[in-house]
Formats: structure tokens, sequence, C-alpha cells
């Protein structure tokens, strides 16, 4: 069966104009690696589906990333999902060290540790498997632990694969 890729955009004010360009171009980029088929918007992120039945939240952060906490619009689901698979991408790698990001959930004003990955120095990517499930109603947090010291990297893009 031939790979069927659709473009990506957000709705032209749903984060900002100066960033709807910019987060529509990465998005275009992301349906070029995957095999993306639609993606649902919400004012908070993007829920996307794939041709294999999975779909994938999108958490994504334009510029130069720093040491920081919450740093990427929050997501809820309203059931609860497996994630098969959660993938950090980088634009510009980090150089110097390793880019250390943090997933959390934050359910009833609780926050548990959901996942922990690191971009080694000098790559464009990680990938952790079968990290575990995310609770329904629970927003989806990103932090950002640790940066390269010569470079800390930029553009970064984090994918959960949901089964």
């Amino acid at each position: 069966m031939p790979r069927r890729n659709l473009a990506l955009e957000l709705p032209e004010g749903l984060v900002g104009r100066s960033l709807d360009e910019a987060l529509n171009e990465r998005l275009r980029l992301i349906s070029e690696a995957l095999d993306i088929l639609a993606v649902e918007t919400t004012s908070a992120g993007a829920v996307i589906s794939t041709g294999s039945g999975s779909s994938l939240i999108l958490l994504s952060l334009s510029g130069i990333l720093a040491i920081q906490s919450d740093v990427a619009p929050r997501i809820a689901l309203p059931a609860a999902r497996t994630v098969s698979e959660l993938i950090a991408i980088v634009k510009q790698a980090p150089t110097g060290g390793a880019l250390t990001l943090r997933v959390r959930t934050l359910l009833g004003g609780v926050t548990t540790d959901f996942a922990t990955l690191s971009i080694p120095d000098g790559s464009l990517r990680a990938t952790v498997t079968s990290p575990g499930s995310l609770p329904a109603d629970a927003d989806v947090l990103l932090d950002i632990q640790g940066v390269g010291l010569t470079y800390p990297g930029r553009d970064l893009s984090v994918l959960l694969r949901l089964a």
C-alpha cells in the first residue's frame, strides 16, 4: 500500500499569528517523516492520527531551548491511553551535553513523572519505547531539565505515540 501523507496545518490564530507559520512548517516536516492521515487540533496542541491506526500527541517548542518547566501547550486526553513510544526531535542538536526532557502528568493538582529521555550531545533525536499509560483527564506536561552547554539545541518536538 503506498504511503499517504496529508499536509498538517493548524487553523490561523490558534497559537498566535506569529507562531502559526513556524508551527505549521514543523507539522509539515513531521508529516513527511510519519504516516499521518489526520490531525485534530485544540487550543492546547494536536492529536494526530496515523495510517497504522495509532495516534500521536505532539508537544512542540520553537526557538533556542533553555531549562524550564511546563514549556509546551498542555494536552489532556478524555480516556486513559497507553503510550507505545516517546520520540524527541530537535532541528539543531545540543552540543556540549545532552538535552534532557521529562514528561509529567497533572491530575487533580498532583504531578507525576511519566518518562525521561535525553537527546545525546550532537544528536537530533531520542526514543523511549513502552514508557507506560496516561490516565484519563490528566494534562500532559513537558519539562526541559538539561541542555547542551556549548549550544542548548533548537526547535523541539516531542511525539507520544498512543497504542
